[in-house]
């Protein structure tokens, strides 16, 4: 027996940081609504199996990425720090739930290295992480290695606005979000420390994990 994945050639080129992400953003919010629209209504065969994105396997008892107290440069003092915001992250997604309505089949990698625009046309590609998660954990993926930037706060608003063009979003769905932000740095703080023979992880070195600590601390603020 041998498991295949077929894939097809999907024309076009990553979007650029340096254009105008806001409206590929909309594009990539009314398409990540399409895909949980049907998540939702599909039904899963008996033998199908994918990863469980949940606390556990991200930051807590059983992490697939690695521990992200071992992140490069990170010291003692940020560890205790990020452990805070670790358990209020715990927290936070413990009262949120893991309703039919809010966790689902997901992509789970939607950054911008798995885009690609064509035209007017944003192609998603790389389902490799696709799993079980939270629906809107999906928007923090595509900010990946960019999460500290200003202008996350415009690229969630026109991600908002493609992904209500297609379903609602309540009210606690988007409290959720930047909650899943910093779940997804600290994530992928885990990744850098367990995958330092990739290029993310060579060009951000040890300033991601301490950028990590300083999101952290603002996070806390927040509470």
């Amino acid at each position: 027996m041998r498991q295949v994945v077929a894939f097809e050639y999907m024309s076009g080129e990553q979007p650029s940081e340096s254009a105008s992400l806001q409206g590929w953003f909309r594009k990539l919010g009314a398409l990540s609504a399409r895909l949980h629209l049907h998540s939702r209504q599909w039904k899963k065969p008996a033998a199908f199996q994918r990863k469980v994105w949940d606390f556990d396997a991200m930051l807590g008892a059983r992490p697939l990425w690695g521990d992200w107290r071992a992140g490069p440069g990170l010291h003692e003092s940020g560890r205790q720090l990020l452990q805070t915001v670790a358990d209020a992250l715990a927290q936070r997604l413990g009262i949120y739930g893991r309703g039919h309505h809010r966790f689902g089949l997901v992509h789970a990698d939607l950054r911008l290295a798995n885009l690609l625009v064509d035209g007017e046309r944003l192609g998603i590609i790389d389902f490799d992480d696709c799993g079980f998660s939270w629906f809107f954990y999906d928007f923090a993926a595509a900010v990946s290695f960019m999460e500290h930037e200003p202008i996350i706060a415009d690229l969630q608003n026109t991600w908002l606005e493609g992904y209500q063009a297609v379903a609602p979003v309540s009210k606690e769905d988007e409290a959720m979000l930047p909650v899943f932000v910093m779940l997804r740095r600290m994530l992928l703080t885990a990744w850098i420390a367990s995958h330092p023979e990739t290029e993310p992880a060579r060009l951000l070195g040890k300033g991601y994990a301490e950028g990590t600590v300083v999101m952290g601390r603002r996070f806390l603020q927040t509470l």
